[in-house]
Protein backbone atom coordinates (compact mmCIF):
# COMPACT_ATOMS: atom_id res chain seq x y z
CA UNK A 1 0.00 0.00 0.00
CA UNK A 2 1.16 3.51 -0.77
CA UNK A 3 1.85 5.58 2.26
CA UNK A 4 -0.55 8.81 1.92
CA UNK A 5 1.36 10.75 4.42
CA UNK A 6 4.39 11.98 5.27
CA UNK A 7 6.01 13.44 9.03
CA UNK A 8 6.86 17.09 9.75
CA UNK A 9 9.05 17.47 12.69
CA UNK A 10 9.82 20.57 14.36
CA UNK A 11 12.40 21.44 16.99
CA UNK A 12 12.50 24.62 19.03
CA UNK A 13 16.46 26.41 19.11
CA UNK A 14 15.43 30.10 20.86
CA UNK A 15 18.51 32.64 20.81
CA UNK A 16 21.01 32.51 23.24
CA UNK A 17 20.30 36.17 24.02
CA UNK A 18 16.30 35.53 24.71
CA UNK A 19 15.83 31.85 25.07
CA UNK A 20 15.97 31.99 29.24
CA UNK A 21 13.02 34.64 28.97
CA UNK A 22 11.36 32.82 26.56
CA UNK A 23 11.94 29.53 28.35
CA UNK A 24 10.50 30.97 31.38
CA UNK A 25 7.61 32.88 30.12
CA UNK A 26 6.51 31.23 27.05
CA UNK A 27 4.94 28.37 25.23
CA UNK A 28 5.75 26.96 21.63
CA UNK A 29 3.71 26.32 18.87
CA UNK A 30 3.87 24.76 15.48
CA UNK A 31 0.82 25.16 12.70
CA UNK A 32 1.31 22.64 9.91
CA UNK A 33 -1.57 23.13 6.98
CA UNK A 34 -3.93 24.99 9.39
CA UNK A 35 -3.77 22.80 12.50
CA UNK A 36 -1.89 23.94 15.65
CA UNK A 37 0.29 21.73 17.81
CA UNK A 38 1.07 22.32 21.26
CA UNK A 39 5.10 22.28 21.18
CA UNK A 40 7.91 21.83 24.13
CA UNK A 41 11.48 23.66 24.01
CA UNK A 42 13.11 20.23 25.41
CA UNK A 43 11.42 17.98 22.22
CA UNK A 44 10.56 18.55 18.37
CA UNK A 45 6.81 18.37 17.15
CA UNK A 46 6.09 15.48 14.82
CA UNK A 47 3.40 15.97 12.67
CA UNK A 48 1.82 13.54 10.58
CA UNK A 49 0.61 15.45 7.17
CA UNK A 50 -0.61 14.77 3.88
CA UNK A 51 1.26 14.48 0.80
CA UNK A 52 1.40 17.64 -1.28
CA UNK A 53 2.53 21.26 -0.23
CA UNK A 54 1.88 22.15 3.71
CA UNK A 55 2.07 25.67 5.22
CA UNK A 56 4.07 25.48 8.33
CA UNK A 57 4.61 28.06 10.70
CA UNK A 58 6.36 28.74 14.50
CA UNK A 59 5.54 31.13 16.72
CA UNK A 60 5.14 31.27 20.85
CA UNK A 61 2.58 32.34 22.72
CA UNK A 62 3.36 34.20 26.68
CA UNK A 63 1.50 31.90 29.12
CA UNK A 64 -2.02 33.28 29.39
CA UNK A 65 -2.20 34.90 26.28
CA UNK A 66 -3.63 33.86 22.58
CA UNK A 67 -1.42 35.92 20.32
CA UNK A 68 1.03 33.88 18.12
CA UNK A 69 4.54 35.74 18.37
CA UNK A 70 7.50 35.35 16.35
CA UNK A 71 5.12 33.66 12.77
CA UNK A 72 7.09 32.93 9.74
CA UNK A 73 5.54 30.57 8.11
CA UNK A 74 7.35 28.20 4.72
CA UNK A 75 6.22 26.24 2.70
CA UNK A 76 7.73 22.07 2.49
CA UNK A 77 6.47 19.69 0.01
CA UNK A 78 5.57 16.10 1.69
CA UNK A 79 6.27 13.19 0.06
CA UNK A 80 4.57 10.05 0.96
CA UNK A 81 6.50 8.28 3.39
CA UNK A 82 8.75 11.06 4.01
CA UNK A 83 10.44 12.61 7.34
CA UNK A 84 11.28 16.27 6.82
CA UNK A 85 13.09 17.93 10.02
CA UNK A 86 13.09 21.63 10.91
CA UNK A 87 14.30 23.89 13.46
CA UNK A 88 12.54 27.10 14.85
CA UNK A 89 15.35 29.66 15.46
CA UNK A 90 14.60 33.12 16.45
CA UNK A 91 16.99 36.00 16.52
CA UNK A 92 19.08 38.09 19.32
CA UNK A 93 15.93 40.33 19.52
CA UNK A 94 12.68 39.63 21.46
CA UNK A 95 10.65 40.66 18.27
CA UNK A 96 12.51 38.40 16.06
CA UNK A 97 10.60 36.14 14.26
CA UNK A 98 11.37 32.16 14.11
CA UNK A 99 12.82 31.21 10.99
CA UNK A 100 12.77 27.25 9.68
CA UNK A 101 15.36 25.84 8.57
CA UNK A 102 16.83 22.40 8.33
CA UNK A 103 19.11 21.88 11.56
CA UNK A 104 22.26 22.97 12.22
CA UNK A 105 25.11 20.40 11.31
CA UNK A 106 27.34 19.80 14.14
Amino acid sequence: MVATTGRIEVGFQPSRVNGWFLKAFARPYVSVGGTEHAGSWSAPVTVEAPVGTQRVCAYVRYRGTRWNLGARPTVVDVEPGSRITLTARNGWANSSTFTLSPPARS
